[in-house]
Parts: structure tokens; C-alpha cells; sequence
């Protein structure tokens, strides 16, 4: 009975991999040409990709620069350096990046997280939108009810509902601004409202206090990271010297093909929550969900201790020139080390960890699923 709730988990898992699904590996570059069109849904990676033509399904696509000039008819789910969005989306758009610009149509929600987050004049979203970012920019025509966490905060478009905003450094609300509803804002200083501006609602203003790190708080910071780091290795080594053989050969398969994992790993980080939702619906469902979301959570544990083992594995070779990836003990030492230090590193360190979980946490699953299918052999 176990065994076919596992076996019935990783099904689900699949599902998206297998329901008529064009998944796109690339270790270079993507580009559909305008005139083309991807009647299934379309998951690339790349260090450029180029989405000139139409998908009639979903696109979900992991690079460095991403552009995405042609329509879809579903949902968008972007992850990338600098991504830039102008053509339509059917549905729903969940987008992260560095910098992101916006100046396309959106028939669902917006849910973005960036560092520059730019909402252009041709922008439209009919539904609700979630924007966390740095420096914030709209000029575009948001729908319904808009939630804003960022440091710099500009309004120059037209918002059809309310605004929820919090800023760490500074609000403008420019003088093309329409809010058709209420303002409810926080920062150290009053909002500028520019001469021209429209608030329908009303305004309402709570003053964001900025946080003072003292010694104290500063001290048990280090102190949390130094426990941390230490439980990290020691998680790493015990699990290197203990299972050594599934550790090796899932360094030895991950690094070579490290794209096509991080790509599989963000598939499934992003698509699983959602089947588990909606197998919730039913009873035999619910079990379905319920050991499927064990599952997850599992392979989440065991992935957040792999990672530095398969990082370690990578500087070992190139530092100490051995012939190949060795998921040993000193790669788990080695990979906790420079893993604990990217943490203090803004941004780039902990987007390189999380790089490598995803790809830890695709190798997981897919050693799983290969599991499964020789058992059933």
C-alpha cells in the first residue's frame, strides 16, 4: 500500500513533464521565430532566450536574458537575469529577476519580484497584482487590487482598485497618477503627491520605521549563521560518508547535466504546490496530495543537503585538478564552507545557493522516478 502511494506521488509529480508537454533543453540559447507557433506548453533554458512566436499553453522559461515578445495563450512564469515582457498573456504571469520590464497585456494576476521592476504605458493587467522589488516604476494600467513592497516606489499609470504600499526609502505619485480607490502606504516620510494626481479613496499613512541593527542584534546574527553553517556541514558529511555510493552517482549525474536539473527542479518547485492544491478536492485525491506534499517536503530536506556537496564537488575538480566528481567528504566540507560564506554576499551569493538546490532538488526526482521504473521492470 506504501508503495503505491509513493509510486501514485510521483505520478502526479510527472504529470506536467507528461502531459503533452514540449520541454525545450537548451544549454545556450532558445528562439521561436515570429511566424511559429507551440501548440503545447514550452519550458526552455538558456543563457538567451528569444520567445518571438505564440504558445497556445504555458511558457516557462529559466535564462540570463529573456524576451518575450509573442503571445500566450495561458500562463507566463519567467526566471532570469533581465527579462523583458511585451507581448499578451492569457492568463496569469509570475515573473523574478534582476530587472524586469512589463509593457504587454495580462488577462490574469501579475506577481513579480526583482530588483528593477519597470511597469511600461503599454502595460495592462486585468486582475490583481503583487510587485516586490527594489526600485518600483508604474506607468502602466494595473487592475483591481495592487500590493507593493519595495524601496523606491513610483505611480505614473492608472490603478483601477486599490493600493497597498510599503517602501523602505521613498513613495512618488506622479502627476498622470489615477487610483480608483483607497491609498494605504508606509514609509520613513510622506508620500510626493504630484499636482495633477487622482486618488479616488482614501489616504491613509503610517509611518515605516527603518530597523537599527545594534551590536546585540548583529551578534546573535552571526551567532545563528555560525549554528547553521555547522549543522549544513555537518548534515553534508554525515550524509556523504553514509549513503556514499547514491551520493556520488548524484554529483557524478548532476554536474554534467546541471542545466537540464536546475530547469527540472524549477518545473517541479513551482508546479507541485499547485497539483497539490487541486487534488485536495477529492478524498482519494487528498491522500494523493498528502504524500505527495510529504514527498516534497522530503526531497526539499534533502536537497538543501546535497546542494553544497554538489558545489563542493565542482571547486574540488578545478582546485585540486582531480579527473572527476567526487561527492565525498571533503566536497561536502568544501561545499558547506563557501556555501555558508556566499550567505553574506547580497543577492548574487544567494542566488548561486539557490541555483544549486534547484538543481540538487531536480536530481532527487529524477533519481526517484528512474527508481520506480526499474522496480516496475
Amino acid at each position: 500500500m506504501k508503495k503505491i502511494f509513493i509510486i501514485s506521488a510521483a505520478i502526479l509529480i510527472l504529470i506536467p513533464f507528461a502531459a503533452s508537454a514540449a520541454l525545450i533543453e537548451k544549454d545556450t540559447s532558445y528562439t521561436l521565430s515570429k511566424e511559429k507557433t507551440v501548440a503545447t506548453n514550452v519550458y526552455a533554458m538558456g543563457s538567451s532566450i528569444m520567445f518571438l512566436g505564440n504558445a497556445s499553453e504555458d511558457l516557462l522559461a529559466v535564462g540570463g536574458t529573456i524576451v518575450v515578445s509573442g503571445n500566450v495563450s495561458k500562463d507566463l512564469s519567467l526566471a532570469g537575469g533581465t527579462i523583458n515582457i511585451s507581448g499578451e498573456t492569457g492568463e496569469d504571469v509570475r515573473v523574478g529577476g534582476g530587472t524586469i520590464n512589463l509593457d504587454g497585456k495580462v488577462g490574469g494576476e501579475l506577481a513579480a519580484l526583482g530588483g528593477q521592476i519597470i511597469i511600461g504605458p503599454g502595460a495592462e493587467v486585468k486582475k490583481d497584482s503583487y510587485i516586490i522589488g527594489g526600485n518600483i516604476l508604474i506607468n502602466g494600467h494595473l487592475g483591481q487590487y495592487l500590493v507593493i513592497k519595495g524601496e523606491t516606489v513610483t505611480i505614473d499609470g492608472v490603478i483601477d482598485g486599490s493600493v497597498k504600499i510599503t517602501a523602505s526609502e521613498k513613495i512618488t505619485i506622479g502627476s498622470s497618477a489615477q487610483i480608483k480607490g483607497a491609498l494605504d502606504y508606509s514609509a520613513p516620510h510622506r508620500a510626493e503627491i504630484e499636482e495633477g494626481a487622482k486618488i479616488s479613496g482614501a489616504v491613509t499613512y503610517k509611518q515605516y520605521i527603518v530597523p537599527k541593527t545594534g551590536v546585540k542584534t548583529k551578534g546573535a546574527f552571526i551567532l545563528w549563521m555560525l549554528v547553521k553553517g555547522l549543522m549544513v556541514l555537518l548534515a553534508a558529511v554525515v550524509v556523504s560518508l553514509l549513503i556514499k555510493k547514491q551520493t556520488q552517482a548524484a554529483v557524478r549525474y548532476a554536474l554534467p547535466n546541471f542545466g537540464k536539473e536546475l530547469l527540472r527542479g524549477f518545473i517541479i518547485l513551482v508546479v507541485l504546490p499547485v497539483a497539490v492544491i487541486i487534488s485536495f478536492i477529492t478524498v482519494f485525491g487528498g491522500i494523493l496530495g498528502g504524500a505527495a506534499l510529504l514527498l516534497y517536503i522530503t526531497m526539499a530536506f534533502f536537497g538543501a543537503i546535497l546542494s553544497p556537496i554538489i558545489l563542493g564537488a565542482l571547486l574540488a575538480k578545478y582546485i585540486f585538478k582531480q579527473t572527476n566528481f567526487e561527492g565525498d567528504w571533503k566536497s561536502a566540507i568544501l561545499g558547506s564552507v563557501v556555501w555558508g560564506a556566499l550567505y553574506f554576499v547580497p543577492y548574487i551569493g544567494k542566488t548561486v545557493c539557490f541555483v544549486f538546490f534547484l538543481a540538487a532538488f531536480g536530481t532527487l526526482f529524477n533519481f526517484l522516478y528512474k527508481h520506480f521504473r526499474e522496480a516496475e521492470k
